[in-house]
């Protein structure tokens, strides 16, 4: 008999657990002919279980993102992502995809979007207009916002974006939202952030301030089920581990001192915080 260690896979104890209490309730239908048959099924349905050739279990990790056929039986979700067309927006947008979900790509000229896939909508939304927001957010599980300003805009649009973003959500009557955030705010060392350092790049300072002050304001919402990402110091394109340390509030370096995730890696983040969310009204941040 080969059976899963279910006390140190508690994802799979809960979906088996789905079943049988789907197979119960096909017993309990066939009550009203014969409450024998229900019987029978409560007895031996648990063990099929047991007796069942599981496959090896012992290659899955806490993370979603290594569990794809698993978590995709009972996680699909709708979701909208604004800037999508971004660096980093595309990426979380491959990322939900290949996770099976269905995607709003919210972009402002949607006939420059290029990508498709048969779960890809693509919406022309503004995500400085409460009512784009409204629209592209409603009847979506969660909505992600990958905005960064380009084409003239002021770094200071990390913190403006925030009211009509906010505010479409509450009048589509969605809930949950991550902001794809900025790595300024993180410490250092004790009460010391990494924007306050002599070293930080005065060409980054403007957007890591706005990006500090957003977050301020996100950390006041009380209705939204927010959930603010901050990258490691450096995120540049480079390949999909799905291997990835997190933390808080504090900068994540490696044992050499560097401090560096890739934009895959991030998405991956993204994602999987959206399928089990463990920092729900609260900042995270991820790197190597």
């Amino acid at each position: 008999i080969k059976i899963p260690n279910l006390q140190s896979n508690h994802k799979i104890f809960i979906f088996l657990t789905l079943i049988l209490r789907r197979v119960r309730k096909v017993g309990k239908v066939s009550k009203v002919r014969k409450d024998g048959k229900m019987r029978v099924v409560n007895m031996i349905a648990p063990l099929l279980f047991c007796f069942t050739d599981f496959p090896d279990f012992s290659d899955f990790s806490d993370s979603p993102s290594n569990n794809y056929n698993l978590f995709n039986i009972y996680n699909l979700m709708k979701i909208v992502v604004f800037g999508a067309s971004g660096r980093i927006g595309s990426r979380i947008v491959t990322e939900a995809l290949n996770r099976g979900f269905d995607v709003t790509a919210a972009v402002r000229h949607p006939e420059n979007y290029t990508a498709e896939s048969p779960h890809l909508k693509v919406a022309k939304a503004d995500l400085f207009k409460t009512q784009d927001v409204e629209a592209a957010a409603f009847n979506q599980d969660a909505v992600v916002c990958a905005y960064n300003f380009t084409h003239g805009a002021q770094p200071s649009t990390f913190t403006e974006v925030t009211v009509p973003l906010l505010n479409g959500m509450k009048q589509a009557g969605a809930k949950r939202l991550l902001i794809v955030g900025g790595a300024g705010s993180l410490e250092v060392s004790p009460g010391v952030q990494l924007v306050d350092t002599p070293d930080f790049p005065p060409a980054y300072k403007p957007a890591a301030l706005a990006h500090r002050e957003a977050l301020k304001i996100y950390r006041q919402e009380k209705e939204i089920e927010w959930t603010y990402l901050s990258p490691a110091a450096e995120i540049e394109p480079g390949e999909r581990t799905g291997n990835f340390r997190t933390g808080t509030n504090q900068l994540i370096k490696d044992a050499k001192g560097r401090s560096f995730i890739t934009m895959e890696d991030y998405a991956v983040a993204v994602i999987d915080e959206l399928i089990l969310p463990h920092h729900l009204k609260e900042r995270f941040t991820v790197g190597y």
